[in-house]
């Protein structure tokens, strides 16, 4: 073989070797199926650019501060990922390692043949909702609904009627919320009763205001 060829060749090789893996970075939601409430529920996977990753454990923040204490809490869930070759190599902080089939799906990925719809959008600070959102859910003779009121002014209204059904006869209940929101990027923090807490929230679409989705339950506006 002409010496400059197998150079070449050489030099191409170790350039394939040094190359550096794929990194993502960002929220995408997929659906999966729950067999026992029969219904499709939406799942997130989070990554960060210096390849870290979470995988459907609840988030306050889309940060790298936001993802610490979730995966103290959850470190099956939680750990470094590199993407080569078309798969999504995983090795949680406990647990054993495993890999996904990955691909870009055009401006989304594919993880496990699965399609994961990337969230790109924020609110801006101090952002403020308006309008009503009710999530339901039934399963056997329970079902309930819950709509979340929010005004322009910070205040939020929570509204939630539960139906109990057995042997014929049945029972309602209903109890109602009222406190303060604020939202800014992708959180949402609730006071009231004087406890605050803090919440995972976007639009699906983005920017249409008609769903969105909070700690990964799917709230419509009315």
């Amino acid at each position: 073989m002409n010496r400059n060829v197998a150079f070449a060749a050489l030099l191409l090789c170790l350039s394939a070797l040094d190359a550096p893996a794929q990194s993502l970075n960002g929220l995408c939601v997929y659906l999966e199926y729950q067999v026992i409430a029969r219904n499709f529920a939406p799942r997130h996977w989070y990554f960060l650019a210096d390849g870290r990753y979470l995988n459907d454990a609840p988030m306050e923040e889309l940060s790298a501060k936001g993802m610490e204490p979730v995966c103290a809490k959850y470190p099956g869930e939680c750990g470094k990922y590199a993407v080569a070759g078309g798969k999504l190599n995983l090795t949680p902080i406990k647990g054993k390692p495993w890999t996904a089939d990955f691909a870009p799906a055009g401006g989304n990925w594919k993880i496990g043949g699965v399609d994961c719809q990337r969230i790109t959008a924020s609110y801006p600070a101090n952002a403020k909702l308006n309008g009503k959102y009710t999530s339901g859910q039934a399963y056997g003779g329970i079902a309930s609904a819950t709509t979340f009121v929010f005004s322009p002014d910070g205040s939020y209204t929570v509204e939630t009627v539960g139906a109990v059904r057995s042997g014929g006869t049945g029972a309602t209940s209903a109890s109602t919320t009222r406190g303060a929101y604020k939202v800014s990027g992708n959180t949402l923090e609730l006071t009231a009763n004087g406890a605050t807490t803090r919440h995972l929230i976007y639009e699906i679409p983005a920017g249409t205001g008609t769903q969105m989705v909070v700690d990964g339950i799917s709230w419509k506006k009315n």
